[in-house]
């Protein structure tokens, strides 16, 4: 009987315990949908400079970070102050920048938030400022839905929304477009 009483008094003992652990996991509150969920980079690089080519070897475009973060579980990449160099074949340049980026999986575009400022080097340089900027760069296109302000030398554009179309050299602003134009 010793046994049993034994055995059953183990029995009971797990039981509890197994009760409390499994109500002590309960009680600890899960996310909720649309919070951020902590997560682990797998990989990090600091001072981040890539330089990718087109099929026939010439320099697309440039990319630097302060730094990079690579979250696997969203596969996402995160850059902290990017800057994006595409090269035009006019030798028009464009340098994107801002203070934060992101890459989900593999693809090609890149979303800058915070600060975006994109600038054209060449014989008319122009400047482009908003909040956020999605950037494809190997297409050399960007868009946007939020405020922008163009300056150049000669003009200030103000305007809601944009599309920039860097191969073709265009510019299209959405709405609400106001704008202020020296003569020489």
């Amino acid at each position: 009987m010793n046994r049993r009483m034994l055995l059953l008094l183990t029995l009971t003992t797990l039981l509890v315990a197994l009760t409390s652990w499994l109500s002590y996991r309960s009680d600890t509150p899960a996310p909720q949908q649309g919070q951020t969920v902590q997560q682990a980079p797998d990989y990090f690089l600091h001072g981040l400079v890539a330089t990718v080519t087109d099929a026939n070897g010439n320099i697309s475009h440039n990319l630097s970070a302060e730094s990079l973060l690579h979250y696997p579980d969203t596969d996402t990449t995160a850059l902290q102050q990017p800057v994006i160099t595409t090269f035009g074949p006019q030798r028009s340049d464009w340098v994107v920048r801002a203070e934060q980026g992101e890459i989900a999986g593999q693809e090609e575009e890149i979303m800058l938030r915070g600060s975006v400022q994109l600038e054209q080097r060449g014989e008319t340089p122009l400047q482009l400022l908003t909040d956020w900027l999605r950037i494809d760069a190997e297409q050399q296109l960007a868009s946007t839905d939020a405020p922008v302000l163009l300056t150049s030398p000669a003009a200030r554009v103000e305007g809601i929304g944009m599309q920039a179309y860097g191969k073709e050299q265009r510019l299209q602003l959405h709405s609400t477009v106001r704008g202020h134009y020296v003569f020489d």
